[in-house]
């Protein structure tokens, strides 16, 4: 039985189960149950080509979803104000920008949200797919009818329904917003954001630095979290540059000393999930196999697309994940690549970077193939 399952059979035993079939029901059994709620609302946003086609779940979506505790208001500044670093396509932008603001927006845990990206663009591209499932969705607008309309003016107009604002009938608001944007006095009418997402607020490498890291934080301390001091703040990403704002967090969860000061000072808590789990797991088996025949991740198309590691390194040969990279007659690798982190040390933390490696013909150990380059991780 998968977490999925599992998870169904617990909260919604038989003697519930008529419940699902009517809106009243419905919006009982989800008011405290986000996950339900996605479950039932937003099924094909839970599939995935690289599953299949299949609903899948990581012990990291039930976590974020048991820790999503919105249903109780903060008591006092900075109280709930949490980090989650994942790796990449671990679902972080749907659950975070989607399925649990949607949630919290249906049952009133939420009447503000304000979500910042790196970019306005991409913020607003969160907005949007919001939007639309708001527009399409059949039983959302059954069961949420005063959600899924703007709020009009009496001549008929619409308050706001733009990409960088929603706002419904149902009083609820969503600002999209860059991180850099003018965002000082966000408020609508007597209302402030009671929940604030930072989703992928750092940009790649390639177009970062510590100077920047350090402007980026400013502008989160100084601009972003005293937009309102009370709301619930949400920061979510993967570490793109060692130093980063992300990293830094990364080491907090993982409990290292010497953390700069402002994790504590601004209340953060931090949450970090590794590609592979300490008990040497994939961190979501369905998507991310240990072994999958004919695939190999020395080529940069996969490379490209790895979890990261805590350093923001790619994870390189660490393990065969499922990508729908395959090569024509590319040699089965046998028992899989393997970390090794003296060489690392060794070596120092250098990024990946993209360029074909050479497969050599010839002497084949153990089921495997002999690389050219040197090394199981450059």
């Amino acid at each position: 039985m998968g977490l999925a399952e599992a998870y169904l059979a617990r909260v919604v035993p038989p003697e519930l189960e008529p419940l699902l079939h009517t809106s009243e029901g419905r919006r009982a059994l989800t008011q405290d149950e986000p996950l339900l709620f996605a479950l039932l609302y937003l099924t094909r946003h839970l599939k995935s080509p690289d599953t299949g086609g299949q609903i899948t779940l990581s012990q990291v979506h039930l976590d974020w979803c048991r820790q999503a505790q919105w249903m109780t208001r903060p008591s006092a500044p900075a109280e709930q104000r949490d980090a989650y670093i994942a790796p990449r396509s671990m679902g972080k932008s749907t659950w975070w920008f989607l399925a649990l603001p949607m949630w919290a927006a249906a049952h009133g845990h939420s009447s503000f949200v304000a979500a910042m990206s790196d970019s306005a663009a991409q913020a607003e591209t969160h907005l949007s797919t919001f939007k639309h499932e708001l527009d399409t969705n059949e039983l959302l607008r059954a069961d949420y009818p005063e959600l899924c309309r703007a709020l009009s003016r009496p001549r008929g107009s619409t308050v706001a329904d733009n990409r960088a604002m929603l706002i419904t009938a149902a009083g609820f608001v969503f600002a999209a917003r860059g991180i850099d944007s003018s965002n000082l006095g966000l408020k609508v009418g007597d209302k402030r954001p009671d929940l604030i997402i930072l989703d992928d607020v750092e940009p790649d490498e390639s177009s970062y630095s510590a100077a920047q890291a350090l402007k980026r934080l400013g502008t989160i301390r100084d601009a972003v979290l005293p937009l309102s001091v009370y709301a619930r703040v949400v920061l979510v990403g993967t570490v793109t540059m060692p130093g980063s704002i992300v990293h830094q967090l990364v080491k907090a969860a993982r409990g290292e000393p010497d953390l700069p000061a402002w994790i504590a000072e601004e209340g953060f808590r931090a949450h970090y999930y590794a590609p592979i789990t300490e008990a040497g797991e994939s961190v979501w088996p369905e998507k991310w196999p240990l072994e999958l025949p004919g695939v190999d991740p020395a080529y940069p198309d996969v490379q490209e697309k790895l979890p990261q590691r805590p350093d923001g390194r790619r994870w390189g040969l660490l393990v065969r994940v499922r990508f729908q990279v395959r090569r024509a007659g590319l040699p089965d690798l046998g028992g899989g690549a393997e970390h090794r982190p003296g060489r690392d040390h060794q070596q120092g933390l250098r990024p990946h970077r993209p360029g074909h490696r050479r497969l050599r013909a010839g002497r084949q150990a153990g089921g495997g193939v002999r690389r050219g380059g040197g090394g199981a991780d450059r």
